[in-house]
C-alpha cells in the first residue's frame, strides 16, 4: 500500500474524515435512502488504522466518512 495522496485517491482509496459529532450526517444519509429521496451524500462511521493518518484520527473513536 504504498504510494502518494494522489495515486490512492485515483484507486479509490480516499475520503474526507470528519469529527465524530458529525454522526447525523450518517443518519441523514440512510433515512435518505429509506425515504426513497436519493439526495444526500454516501456517508458511513468507519474506525481508521492507517500509517499515513495522524494519531488523532485512528485513535479508536469512530469517524464520519
Amino acid at each position: 500500500q504504498k504510494g502518494s495522496h494522489s495515486e490512492r485517491c485515483q484507486q479509490g482509496r480516499c475520503s474526507l474524515i470528519k469529527r465524530p459529532e458529525d454522526w447525523f450526517e450518517v443518519f441523514a444519509f440512510h433515512l435518505d435512502r429509506v425515504l426513497g429521496l436519493n439526495r444526500s451524500l454516501p456517508a458511513v462511521l468507519r474506525t481508521f488504522h492507517s500509517e499515513v493518518l495522524p494519531y488523532r484520527y485512528i485513535s479508536g473513536t469512530p469517524r464520519p466518512a
